[in-house]
């Protein structure tokens, strides 16, 4: 029986995703059939398109019940792995796991699934942060909701007993996996990436990288109910003086590597007449001179290439409302030994003296938290390699 690997998308698949997951080297496997099933339209509404990319191995469903029989016939012509990228959050989320429960103990299907986080996350809250928490919570009480109701899937999820058959472990945390889930040893999106033969880079003028941040129309404040963390105006009129001044002294280029939800338009607006790079960061990233950005998980890319960082940030990250911000930034600065630069308030010293590489810390979290050093091969061959084996 022929073999199918189907990977189930959250959201809608934009070109970067079609990138990241490998998805050109997955397509010259000739005893391999793939699918990217996007369920973005069917799990949340409030989604935007934007960027998308166009295939006919791209399938939409009209609902889930409609994904669901598509699966279940296609389950009697091809043996089926599925890399699966959805999380309960939500009712439509839950269902869709619950389906995918279904599936795997008739046998239908078996499933792999990335585990471990790609960026540290701020575990132990302080008692100032549940102080915080409590006045913004009475401020946009929607936010209770919100929250409850993602508690709440995330335990009705736990209550199904669902576990992938095959957890790809990413790095080298502690991890929770199911004594019944197979662990195969793979790496981040990001460092997977890094591990493929790029193009050679044809760019002879010395230049550095933004990494660009979502705008509010395409946030994932828009459906968790979060407001958005800054006032559009004053950063960037901020951003773009920190830009002007680091070319100057610097004698480079600052490129901007732009957020796939991205608007062009809005793109332009905001960075004016400076250069927007519609290719991957992993391209560049080796011969740049340093990286600038927030808290990302693009920040992997120079902590793979071993880059000096500006993690930037202004004077409305630090209200209240933003604490989860902050708390990002926080361990952002512990884990890798980082200054944080306020662009309200510049120095000369910001400007002139980059953030040294800490190369211990790099290291650690390059371990922690981008690739889990078993393996050198990139994750399309290690999940071909996984299929092929079953």
């Amino acid at each position: 029986m022929k073999k199918k690997l189907i990977i189930l998308w959250p959201w809608y698949f934009k070109k970067k995703d079609w990138l990241r997951y490998e998805i050109d080297y997955f397509l010259k496997y000739k005893d391999l059939i793939i699918e990217v099933h996007e369920l973005g339209n069917n799990i949340e509404k409030k989604l935007v398109r934007q960027n998308l990319k166009h295939h006919k191995i791209i399938k939409k469903f009209r609902s889930i019940d409609e994904w669901f029989d598509k699966i279940k016939k296609t389950s009697r012509k091809y043996k089926i792995f599925i890399l699966n990228d959805v999380r309960a959050y939500n009712f439509q989320s839950y269902k869709v796991k619950k389906k995918l429960n279904e599936l795997k103990l008739e046998k239908k299907i078996k499933i792999l699934e990335y585990l471990g986080d790609d960026t540290p996350e701020p575990i132990k809250q302080k008692l100032s942060s549940f102080i915080l928490i409590k006045k913004i919570f009475s401020t946009n009480p929607i936010l209770i909701i919100t929250s409850f109701k993602i508690k709440l899937f995330q335990y009705l999820e736990r209550k199904l007993n669902y576990f992938p058959n095959f957890s790809l472990l990413i790095s080298d945390q502690k991890q929770t996996v199911n004594k019944k889930s197979k662990k195969i040893f793979a790496h981040s999106l990001d460092y997977s990436n890094n591990l493929l033969k790029n193009r050679k880079l044809n760019f002879k003028k010395k230049y550095a990288i933004y990494i660009d941040y979502p705008l509010p129309d395409v946030a994932d404040t828009n459906y968790l109910n979060w407001r958005y963390p800054i006032t559009l105006k004053k950063w960037f009129k901020s951003l773009n003086s920190f830009f002007l001044q680091l070319e100057k002294k610097y004698n480079c280029e600052i490129l901007i590597f732009p957020h796939p939800k991205n608007k062009k338009k809005q793109l332009k607006k905001y960075y004016s007449t400076r250069k927007i790079v519609y290719k991957p960061i992993s391209e560049f990233s080796q011969k740049a001179l340093f990286f600038i950005c927030r808290n990302t998980t693009a920040i992997s890319f120079p902590v793979i290439y071993k880059k000096p960082i500006f993690l930037v940030c202004s004077d409305e990250l630090f209200l209240p409302n933003n604490y989860k911000d902050m708390d990002y930034y926080n361990i952002f600065k512990k884990e890798l030994s980082l200054k944080v630069t306020n662009i309200d308030h510049l120095s000369t010293k910001d400007i002139t003296k980059i953030n040294l590489i800490n190369y211990k810390s790099y290291q650690n979290f390059e371990q922690k938290y981008l690739t889990s050093k078993k393996s050198l091969l990139p994750n399309n061959k290690i999940i071909y390699k996984t299929i092929k084996s079953k």
